[in-house]
């Protein structure tokens, strides 16, 4: 492999990186926004769900989706006014929407970095 392969490769899953935190840091925001007493969705936590999501598909596959949602819920259990069933329900819709997010577009990114 040349330099130039290497450079696209780890380009392309630096996109696919950054793609995948943004999708799960703006879904947070809104939940955060949207939420009854809203709540600040840090950073920190968005990139946890988004290597938890990435290390989730390539481990398990269903984990994609499991393994962010679980952080969620053992992140949000911290606060008082901490619900079980609405930080599942929640973890499992933002982790599912930024899994399908990031796969779509790591599908649309692909053809124009990996000409």
């Amino acid at each position: 492999m040349d330099a130039e392969v290497i450079f696209t490769l780890g380009f392309f899953f630096i996109c696919v990186a950054v793609t995948a935190v943004a999708l799960f840091w703006v879904q947070g925001l809104i939940y955060g926004l949207v939420r009854s007493p809203a709540v600040y969705f840090p950073f920190s936590l968005a990139l946890k769900m988004a290597g938890a999501s990435v290390a989730g598909a390539l481990v398990l596959g269903f984990g994609a989706i499991v393994l962010p949602a679980a952080v969620f819920v053992f992140e949000f259990k911290k606060r008082d006014d901490f619900v079980m069933w609405r930080s599942v329900v929640i973890g499992v819709l933002i982790s599912a929407v930024g899994f399908f997010g990031t796969l779509f577009a790591t599908y649309w990114i692909a053809p124009a970095i990996l000409e």
